[in-house]
This record gives C-alpha cells, structure tokens and sequence, in this order.
C-alpha cells in the first residue's frame, strides 16, 4: 500500500488516547478528584516498589498486603509508603 492510500484508511481510525482507560471518568467533583488522587498514590507507590526491583505484579501485591495489615485501602497503603520515604531519619 502506498502512503496516499494509508493517509485515505486513516479517516477510518478512532484517535488515539494513550491511558485514557486508566483515569476514572465521571462529572468533575470532589469524587473524581479523589479517585484520580488515589491512582496517583498507587501509581506512584508501586513505582517506588518496582525501583526496589519487584515485578509488577509483586508490587500490587505488596501494596494490597500492607493495605490489609493497616486495615486501610491501597491507596492509603500507597500514601503510607510515600510518607515513609519522605520521613526524616
């Protein structure tokens, strides 16, 4: 196929919304903000798990362990994590 046909075929194609799945979505709010501040501390906390060395799925793991020890959600796990890595020593 030539570039003249693709760029024809491209009309076609739906845009691309890199992650687009991964924000709740909903009317903005208190509610959405909070879900959006709660995959943030995840994202970030499982970030800082995954720079430790573990896999993806070991770092959920470990996030929704902790959450269970502290009888809390995962994001207030994930919050914990941050806190403690800002704590002074």
């Amino acid at each position: 196929m030539n570039t003249t046909c693709l760029n024809r075929l491209d009309r076609f194609r739906p845009a691309s919304q890199v992650d687009q799945h991964l924000w709740p979505a909903g009317p903005p709010g208190p509610a959405l903000s909070a879900a959006r501040a709660d995959l943030a501390a995840v994202d970030r906390a499982a970030g800082v798990l995954l720079e430790r060395g573990m896999p993806a799925e070991a770092a959920l793991a470990d996030l929704r362990r902790r959450a269970e020890l502290a009888g809390t959600s995962i994001a207030a796990a994930g919050r914990a994590l941050l806190a403690e890595l800002n704590a002074p020593s």
